[in-house]
């Protein structure tokens, strides 16, 4: 930034990975495991293959989801005393319905205007966003507010810039 201050955070995720070189076998069929990061969206596969005399290549997409996504958006700026709301967007690819007890936490210049605890029922396929109501706290610094758990999903932090 031209002027100064912290560039903000993004919640875009780039994955790049690459594996060692394969070994074919007879049918000219291989395999190669690469680690994925917790990521949800589209991978693009690129495969290269040669010999002495040859050369080709291969490229496919497909996509990866864990069975259920919950992502937590925020503003970026708030003043002390402002109120908002936090953004839970939840989607359910689990395969089946799913009754959820939603925790909402926060810490920093960041509380919570209602109660942290929602029930959201989701059926197979079903997305839901829910609101959660916060306050920004008078003073200057962060606040975060985070969907705690260690079930099939787990949402990311979504830091607040809090200034007054």
């Amino acid at each position: 930034m031209a002027k100064g201050g912290k560039r903000p955070n993004t919640t875009v995720t780039i994955v790049a990975q690459q594996s060692l070189p394969v070994t074919l076998d007879d049918k000219g069929e291989g395999q190669a495991t690469v680690d994925i990061p917790d990521f949800n969206g589209e991978l693009r596969l690129m495969a290269q293959a040669w010999t002495e005399e040859h050369f080709g290549m291969a490229e496919g997409k497909t996509v990866v989801a864990a069975p259920l996504i919950a992502e937590l958006s925020a503003p970026r700026f708030l003043a002390g005393g402002d109120r908002t709301s936090l953004a839970l967007d939840l989607a359910n690819l689990s395969g089946r319905a799913q009754q959820l007890s939603v925790e909402i936490t926060t810490d920093g210049q960041l509380s919570l205007a209602a109660n942290a605890v929602q029930s959201v029922n989701l059926a197979e396929g079903q997305r839901s966003t829910l609101m959660i109501p916060v306050q920004a706290q008078g003073g200057a610094g962060a606040g975060q507010g985070a969907c705690p758990g260690d079930g099939p999903a787990t949402a990311e932090r979504a830091g607040q810039c809090v200034r007054t």
